[in-house]
């Protein structure tokens, strides 16, 4: 295939209006779901991490969390936590 300044742009244009178009799709309030609280200090902004489970780290669909003593994976970004074991020395 042959790309040209034309080409490069019309693929970087409909790239970037996809990806602006897909954060806007669902947007909605959920119902009581409270807002996150947020804030900011001289150096940069911060948002509170909300209360369930802790997300520690995230790879792709995977995610590692913990919370009551035990830790979490989610294959489905977090939005399941369907494998969990106790891990009694885990603070918090």
């Amino acid at each position: 295939m042959n790309v040209n300044r034309r080409r490069f742009m019309y693929v970087t244009a409909a790239a970037a209006g996809g990806v602006l178009l897909a954060g806007k799709a669902g947007q909605g309030a959920e119902p009581g779901v409270p807002p996150d609280k947020t804030g900011e200090t001289p150096h940069f902004w911060y948002r509170l991490q909300p209360p369930g489970i802790y997300i520690d780290s995230q790879r792709g669909d995977m995610a590692f969390g913990y919370a009551g003593g035990k830790i979490f994976l989610s294959e489905d970004n977090g939005h399941t936590w369907s494998h969990s074991i106790a891990f009694p020395s885990l603070r918090g």
